[in-house]
């Protein structure tokens, strides 16, 4: 899916996006039926921007009427930008009546907007890093031997043989040669580690 992927903020925005507009269009046909101008306004405010809104979330409900099909027909061109701003803007109307069905439509088409802005947005930047920092390491291990990849053994500094006693070359070249051993598995640990993920 382009617009945020099935699990992601698109995927809310989408889903808000429909139950928006049954309560849009619900709750304007309530917010109707009142005393006063102005929610008459707001009422029928709504109705309409809850068609809009099914039209560009559920295009498929358009094609069943001659009016909606051009209106359908472009909806998929209307970007998770587009909507990011256009939501947010056409909620703002619906404040000036002060009922529950008419503020619960402003904040869910709110929260539509929100989340189609979380999709401009993008995904998130940390996951790409590691994805991208987990392929360079794989790729340089991969290219590498183990000698570069451990580096030249360090160099000790010679003591006088009279000093020392007649085994400390022996344990001297034992530890480098365990040291060597322990850092071949690791590469080779690692080299596992890397291929299975």
């Amino acid at each position: 899916m382009a617009d945020g992927g099935w699990f992601g903020w698109g995927c809310f925005g989408k889903t808000s996006g429909v139950i928006n507009c049954l309560v849009l269009i619900i709750g304007g046909a309530i917010t109707i039926i009142s005393f006063s101008s102005i929610c008459w306004i707001v009422g029928i405010y709504m109705v309409c921007v809850g068609v809009v809104v099914g039209a560009l979330e559920t295009p498929m409900l358009c094609q069943m009427f001659d009016v909606g099909k051009p209106l359908a027909k472009y909806s998929g061109a209307v970007t998770p930008p587009w909507r990011a701003i256009l939501y947010p803007c056409l909620s703002v109307f619906c404040f000036w009546c002060k009922g529950v069905s008419s503020i619960l439509a402003a904040l869910l088409l709110f929260f539509s907007g929100f989340s189609y802005f979380m999709v401009w947005l993008g995904p998130p930047t940390i996951r790409t890093a590691l994805a991208t920092k987990r392929q360079e390491l794989s790729d340089r291990i991969n290219d590498q031997d183990e000698e570069s990849l451990l580096g030249s053994p360090p160099e000790f500094a010679e003591e006088p043989q009279e000093s020392a006693a007649p085994w400390q070359g022996f344990i001297n070249s034992v530890t480098q040669q365990a040291g060597k051993a322990v850092a071949a598995a690791a590469v080779d640990q690692m080299k596992q580690g890397m291929n299975s993920t």
